[in-house]
């Protein structure tokens, strides 16, 4: 048994606009709700998951986690990312994964035998797991 999971940013799931797209149509909002600390991808996210009214708030909320509580697990992440693109360009999840808080534990079940990682010809992900197996 394998489930698939297609990982796509819910704007993508509604109208499948280009990332350029909708940042092109949500600039304004962009811009007005610009902090330091978070991206304009990041923004953008929160414009498109949460209402009007509260996409503040939860930009704040999310900036306080990740100064707060999470501040250690955004910079093994973060430090992560950079390590994983260090290879000439070459991505390696090596140490994504080795970085990952519990990966230890769950190590010898994540192998090419239980999950695939592939894409869509669009490039979105598709990540597959064999269920059963993990």
């Amino acid at each position: 048994m394998f489930i698939i999971v297609l990982l796509l940013a819910p704007s993508v799931c509604h109208s499948f606009s280009t990332v350029s797209n909708l940042m092109s149509t949500h600039k304004v909002a962009i811009e007005k709700l610009r902090i330091d600390g978070m991206s304009d991808i990041s923004t953008l996210r929160h414009i498109l998951e949460f209402e009007e009214e509260e996409v503040k708030e939860r930009i704040a909320d999310t900036m306080e986690w990740r100064n707060g509580s999470g501040s250690d697990i955004v910079k093994r992440a973060t430090e992560a990312a950079r390590l994983a693109n260090g290879d000439g360009g070459k991505w390696n999840n090596d140490p994504v994964l080795d970085m990952a808080p519990n990966y230890a534990i769950i190590k010898p079940f994540i192998t090419g035998k239980e999950i695939l990682t592939t894409s869509t010809r669009k490039g979105d992900l598709i990540y597959c797991v064999r269920a059963g197996k993990v």
